[in-house]
C-alpha cells in the first residue's frame, strides 16, 4: 500500500522508525539530520501487509520535485516498489544527485528514463557524483 505524502512529522512512529532506521543501514544518513536541515521535505512509504517496505523523500519545487533519497529493503527490491514510489512523483520534472560509484542506483534511474545532465567533482566524501534529470 502505498502512502500519502507527509512531512516528517506527520509519519506514524513506528513506520519513522523503520524508516530512519533503513536509511542509515543503507546509506549512513540520518532521516533526522536531513529534515533538519530542510524541514520542506516530504516523504512517501510503502507497505505490504503491514510490513514497512521503503521511502522516498523530495522536496517540492516549482517546476520539479528534488528526489533526496529513494530507499527499499534489501529484501523488497526489485520487485517494483522504487517504480511505484517514482511513480506517486510523476506530475513533475524529477532531478537527483546519485553517487556515481552506485551502478545499481545509476541503472535504475537510467531505466526509469532519467538521464545524466553533468558530473558533480567530489560531490560526495566517496567521489563524484551524478546530476540526473527526467
Amino acid at each position: 500500500m502505498l502512502s500519502q505524502r507527509y512531512k516528517y512529522i506527520e509519519i506514524p512512529v513506528d513506520i519513522l522508525s523503520k524508516m530512519t532506521e533503513l536509511e542509515s543501514d543503507l546509506t549512513g544518513d540520518s532521516l533526522e539530520d536531513i529534515y533538519a536541515a530542510d524541514n520542506c521535505i516530504e516523504f512517501i512509504y510503502v507497505t505490504k501487509n503491514d510490513e514497512y517496505i521503503g521511502h522516498i523523500a523530495f522536496k517540492n519545487l516549482d517546476l520539479s520535485y528534488d528526489i533526496y533519497m529513494l530507499v527499499i529493503s534489501p529484501n523488497q527490491q526489485r520487485q517494483g516498489y522504487a517504480t511505484l514510489l517514482l511513480n506517486a512523483i510523476r506530475d513533475k520534472m524529477n532531478i537527483l544527485e546519485v553517487n556515481a560509484n552506485n551502478d545499481n542506483a545509476i541503472s535504475f534511474y537510467k531505466k526509469e528514463n532519467f538521464t545524466v545532465e553533468r558530473i558533480l567533482k567530489k560531490y560526495y566524501p566517496s567521489g563524484d557524483g551524478l546530476f540526473m534529470r527526467r
